[in-house]
């Protein structure tokens, strides 16, 4: 006779996050579509894929969008990761070492999660691990990750870690046992400064956004971080494998749901593993024959979902492709009507191959952009669809937004912006709708949620180009 499953229920469910199935799917699709993904600072001759991030963990009101922004660099790589591995602190019982569960699953208002048995195996080689069931049961830190792995990653696996006190080295120990290859990925749980006023709280976490960048483990106190211990095992072990870490999110929740005399920081933070390309080239070349498979893929993804035929789990590239699309790439798609937009969503990172890019992109123009409500069978008969191919990003040394205006080529370049905890991004076919580089300045200030005309002591610039083709419509 076969064992019962056994499954921890949600401890936070209704507190920390909706306990309706649906208004946390809409929660968490907020928190991660209206994410846009983060600049890539580092000077990179081969495609990047996420390894681990770091992301918060209280009540979705407050650092919701701060995790989406992690998440949200996370969800490209859905359908080819298997394993999370979600490591955050104890809050509720006191603690030494790595608390791993005996349960099979987790729950939530979504559906069940399965732990992964062959890494908590793994885990319980090393002393510092054991089963702690009693660890588990109250905590927060890892279950509000739960749903955003669900509605990011899909169906996988999670080995779910809370760690009490222990060395940074013992617990990067941990991490090595489970490193695994790009199947496996980290989310590690913790907020910054805790209840300290707003002036306060952004000059703190700033300096403990500048000590996580620069793997500085030791540097990282338990004032700064409630997950002190996790995030100083995880930086070690990303030296070790030579992680590139870039901040992606950083906020309080003064900026997000609440007051300002005492706030608690959140940060998101990407983990980067370099990844080598058959070409070695960062460009893509795209000739009449790739152009023409990438637009039969956005398109065909379309109308096979609108026809209740697409599979959940994206769909399958059959042999003789053009190289171009199998190589990685970047990419928007943007669907319209007569000028009235549709949908548009991509990202700046090329993180898989560029076909695969493009038809994850055309599904969520075409359903989850949550601007615009989802297309219908009308539309597709009738609308344009765009795909543009972005270039690597370059840096601008600006200092002022005059000086932007005078250095960024109109017709040309698009631009993502980034400054005071804002960002946004527009292509350069946007150039069409305006006349001087004020007014697309202007607009892509607005877009942030900049002050017109203000210039943040944090700015940062970053400029791109794009091969731009379509199927002008209708079908």
């Amino acid at each position: 006779m076969s064992r019962a499953t056994t499954v921890r229920p949600p401890a936070v469910s209704g507190l920390f996050y909706p306990e309706d199935p649906r208004e946390l799917a809409e929660a968490v699709d907020d928190a991660l579509w209206s994410a846009v993904p983060p600049p890539q600072a580092m000077d990179v001759g081969a495609p990047l894929r996420p390894k681990g991030v770091i992301a918060p963990h209280a009540g979705y009101a407050y650092s919701g969008s701060v995790a989406g922004s992690a998440y949200a660099c996370l969800a490209p790589l859905r359908g080819s990761v298997r394993r999370v591995v979600l490591a955050g602190p104890a809050h509720r019982v006191p603690l030494a070492g790595v608390a791993v569960p005996s349960v099979d699953a987790f729950a939530t208002p979504l559906g069940r999660v399965e732990v992964d048995t062959a890494g908590r195996n793994a885990a319980l080689e090393h002393a510092c691990v054991h089963v702690d069931d009693l660890a588990h049961g109250p905590e927060h830190s890892l279950e509000v990750h739960l749903p955003f792995i669900q509605r990011a990653l899909g169906d996988v696996a999670v080995l779910p870690l809370v760690v009490g006190k222990v060395g940074s080295a013992e617990l990067a120990d941990v991490f090595d046992a489970v490193w695994d290859g790009p199947d496996t990925v980290f989310v590690i749980s913790s907020d910054l400064s805790h209840y300290q006023d707003y002036a306060t709280a952004t000059r703190l976490d700033r300096r403990t956004a500048d000590t996580i960048l620069s793997g500085d483990a030791a540097s990282i106190g338990s004032g700064d971080a409630c997950g002190a211990y996790p995030v100083r095992g995880f930086l070690l072990a990303a030296r070790r494998h030579g992680l590139k870490t870039e901040l992606v999110d950083l906020r309080n929740s003064g900026d997000t749901a609440g007051g300002k005399d005492r706030v608690v920081g959140y940060g998101a933070f990407v983990m980067f593993q370099e990844e080598t390309s058959d070409s070695g080239e960062a460009e893509v070349a795209i000739d009449a024959d790739a152009r023409r498979v990438l637009l039969e893929t956005a398109i065909g993804v379309i109308d096979r979902h609108l026809d209740g035929s697409g599979s959940g789990g994206g769909d399958a590239f059959g042999d003789g492709l053009p190289e171009a699309v199998l190589r990685h790439g970047a990419s928007f798609v943007t669907l319209e009507n007569r000028g009235r937009l549709l949908g548009c969503t991509g990202t700046m990172l090329p993180m898989r191959p560029l076909i695969e890019d493009v038809a994850v992109h055309a599904k969520t123009s075409a359903f989850a952009d949550p601007r615009l409500p989802p297309v219908t069978r009308r539309d597709w008969h009738e609308m344009s669809v765009k795909i543009s191919v972005l270039s690597t990003l370059e840096g601008l040394a600006v200092e002022s937004l005059d000086e932007l205006a005078g250095t960024v080529r109109a017709g040309v370049d698009g631009l993502l912006i980034e400054g005071a905890g804002r960002r946004a991004t527009f292509l350069p076919s946007v150039w069409a709708k305006v006349s001087t580089p004020d007014e697309f300045l202007s607009l892509l200030w607005r877009k942030a949620g900049l002050v017109p005309g203000e210039w943040p002591a944090d700015m940062s610039v970053e400029r791109y180009t794009t091969v731009e083709f379509g199927d002008p419509g209708p079908r």
